[in-house]
């Protein structure tokens, strides 16, 4: 595996496009846009800001390919490369990875995609356009969903439900609750959906509300869907706005940097959009 990377330069391309690159050589940026804080990250935050280029760069780029294989359902899980689907490109729409009855992993030819011909396509996981360009380095325009940025709830006279980006839904999208006290409520990211699935966030924060009271209406939830969508919309416009003001030299820093706009751009339209559908 590692002599075909080399092989097709790879490497080389990540360092020219990945995010990482733009963030080490301005990690002012950090305090918009910070390693995910789940154990599997190979890297952190410190890493970036001591400029340690080699290892932030070698580990986004395996951190991308590597699966967390288990070799039965109770044992730990071990990083592999997988040396067939590890070429597949990403959708949305397209197949998970998954087991056979004998641990081997699999995945299923995906249905055809309008306007993809006949190319397969693997899922690498529920992630939306942000986590992609973050993770695997490229904006995904295809994805209809936006994954909530951290935030806290606020319900006057109920309480708060603090929404945490670092603990992501599982692959099906299903949210935990993470922990609660009195009536403050710590659940995973939610998931503000596309227009197949216009009232599936409304639905996610009506089962939230009820775990701290079972007196409340219909405003309650739209009062909890207004905070998350502000949230992200200002989370996407600073984050644009800091891109936008970022003087940067080289020709491959400023193609990344027009990727992050764009990137933000797109998730502006999304959550705009949703506000749209579902009020239908």
């Amino acid at each position: 595996m590692f002599e075909i990377y080399n092989l097709t330069g790879k490497l080389a391309h990540h360092r020219r496009t990945s995010p990482w690159s733009l963030i080490i050589a301005h990690p002012e940026l950090l305090s918009y846009v910070v390693p995910p804080s789940r154990d599997d990250f190979p890297f952190s935050a410190k890493d970036v800001r001591s400029g340690n280029e080699v290892k932030v760069m070698l580990a986004s780029f395996l951190h991308s390919r590597l699966f967390a294989h288990r070799q039965s359902e109770r044992a730990p899980s071990i990083p592999v490369l997988l040396p067939i689907t590890d070429f597949f490109d990403h959708h949305w729409k397209g197949e998970p990875y998954s087991y056979d009855r004998n641990r081997a992993v699999i995945m299923r030819r995906s249905a055809p995609l309008p306007g993809k011909g006949d190319e397969c396509f693997a899922r690498y996981g529920l992630h939306d356009a942000y986590d992609s360009w973050l993770t695997y380095g490229f904006v995904d325009e295809d994805v209809p969903f936006v994954r909530s940025v951290t935030t806290t709830v606020e319900l006057p006279g109920i309480g708060t439900i603090r929404l945490d980006d670092a603990s992501a839904p599982d692959e099906r999208g299903i949210l935990r609750i993470l922990g609660k006290k009195g009536h403050h409520l710590v659940a995973t990211a939610v998931v503000i959906p596309g227009p197949d699935a216009p009232r599936a966030l409304r639905r996610t924060l009506r089962m939230l509300i009820n775990k701290l009271t079972d007196r409340h209406g219909r405003d309650v939830v739209i009062c909890a869907e207004r905070q998350i969508i502000d949230a992200n919309l200002t989370y996407y416009a600073e984050l644009k706005s800091c891109h936008e003001r970022l003087s940067v030299e080289s020709a491959a820093h400023n193609a990344i940097r027009a990727n992050f706009v764009r990137l933000c751009e797109g998730q502006i339209t999304r959550l705009r959009n949703y506000l749209n559908y579902a009020e239908r």
